[in-house]
């Protein structure tokens, strides 16, 4: 059984139907016309409009920055405070912003700590990928 995404399109089919807190692979298109990625994958180069295909970036990355969120968004459905990581994927040469897992210190997630990305469950029951060490 496949397990609900917030949004699929972000997570490698493969890894779609894993459980919170498995290690995930994210999902990206490559343009062989330019050479960059882009997530989430959309078959669509959104850099020189080529057409480009899905791939699967590796589940580990460096924090290039990280941050706290003390306060809510409206409609927010994660409690605050909560820590964001810019999480850089060398390989694909793209940097994601996600929500680290076990701190609501930022300080505990310096640049150039490896995370890893994993499957979370969030309030509402759907999956959404996150960061943890």
């Amino acid at each position: 059984m496949t397990n609900v995404w917030l949004a699929d399109e972000l997570v490698w089919i493969d890894d779609r139907g894993t459980s919170a807190g498995a290690e995930v692979r994210l999902n990206a298109t490559h343009c062989p016309e330019c050479g960059r990625f882009s997530i989430p994958a959309t078959g669509t180069c959104e850099w020189c409009g080529a057409a480009g295909s899905d791939v699967a970036i590796a589940a580990e990355g460096e924090v290039v920055a990280s941050t706290a969120v003390l306060h809510a968004t409206p409609g927010a459905i994660v409690e605050v405070p909560y820590v964001v990581a810019l999480l850089r994927f060398e390989d694909a040469k793209l940097d994601l912003l996600g929500r680290v897992l076990g701190t609501d210190d930022p300080d505990a997630i310096p640049p150039g700590t490896r995370l890893r990305v994993v499957a979370d469950t969030l309030p509402d029951g759907r999956l959404h990928y996150a960061f943890v060490q």
